[in-house]
């Protein structure tokens, strides 16, 4: 079959590095790769266009009914990727796009606004039950979810104040704590560093705090939440959250309200913690 898009540095690997790997996870719509030569996980989207990084987007595929398991070999060669001989997936003719973090001007009192705007909207439309508190959730689900609000809280007071030190501190409290296949505190982290990225030239202390998370991650959560923390990193995030963060940054109400309902259609609360990070994350840095 034929991809129908992808990122480019993704496309660009399959069209000209021959590379051998294995099957890390499988989902009905989901497929992770990870090549022998090097730690990055790569992602296969059936049905639902998802501009992320190292991904690439295909047509009507159930990666379970294809046969394709854990530890099933994959080549890349020639343009193709062959999972197993179960699938064989051609990049020639996908469109592609390039998942890096825009630079962005950060006027406080602009960016203020479109923080209250999207605040506004995230609340209202929100899945709760990951950084926000479902009140009428069970009582183990609202203590975690004040307890990444606590540490979130204090985050983003420690990074404003330039104590980050303390900012790392509490963001290996947040590694790996709460519910999903990608822990919310893992995805809010996520969308706080990806905020962070969105300085030129990068600030010394948002490369440090960056790097030291996911030495941290490395050790405290899993590969997939693990894979999102190292492209945030490195300056690189989905079409939505990029989106977001421009739409935020210029306070533009459209923009936002679009920007807020498409990160919020990422996994179950995984969009939704992912929008408090990028929220947390430029307020932090709002000095």
């Amino acid at each position: 079959m034929q991809a129908r898009s992808g990122d480019a540095g993704f496309i660009r690997a399959v069209e000209t590095k021959r590379r051998a790997g294995v099957v890390h996870s499988v989902f009905n719509r989901a497929l992770n790769l990870r090549f022998d030569d090097g730690p990055d996980l790569y992602t296969l989207i059936s049905r639902r266009k998802l501009r992320a990084p190292n991904t690439l987007n295909l047509g009507d595929v159930d990666f379970h009914a294809a046969g394709i398991v854990v530890g099933d070999r994959v080549t890349a060669a020639d343009g193709t990727l062959d999972i197993a001989g179960k699938l064989r997936v051609g990049v020639g003719g996908a469109s592609s796009w390039q998942p890096t973090i825009p630079a962005l001007h950060h006027d406080a009192d602009r960016m203020r606004a479109g923080l209250e705007i999207a605040g506004s909207f995230v609340l209202r439309h929100g899945m709760r039950g990951g950084v926000l508190e479902d009140h009428c959730g069970p009582l183990l689900s609202r203590m975690v979810s004040r307890r990444i609000g606590d540490e979130s809280d204090g985050l983003v007071l420690a990074y404003r104040d330039g104590r980050i030190a303390e900012a790392v501190d509490h963001a290996s409290r947040l590694i790996g704590l709460g519910p999903g296949l990608t822990p919310s505190g893992d995805d809010l982290l996520l969308g706080f560093i990806a905020a962070l990225q969105t300085r030129r030239p990068l600030p010394v202390e948002a490369a440090a705090f960056s790097a030291a998370v996911v030495r941290i991650a490395r050790f405290s959560t899993n590969d997939i939440s693990l894979a999102g923390l190292v492209t945030a990193a490195d300056g690189a995030a989905g079409e939505a959250v990029s989106s977001l963060l421009c739409a935020i940054c210029n306070a533009a109400i459209p923009a936002i309200e679009a920007a807020v309902r498409d990160v919020l259609t990422i996994g179950a609360s995984s969009g939704t913690d992912m929008a408090i990070g990028v929220m947390s994350g430029l307020r932090a840095s709002c000095r």
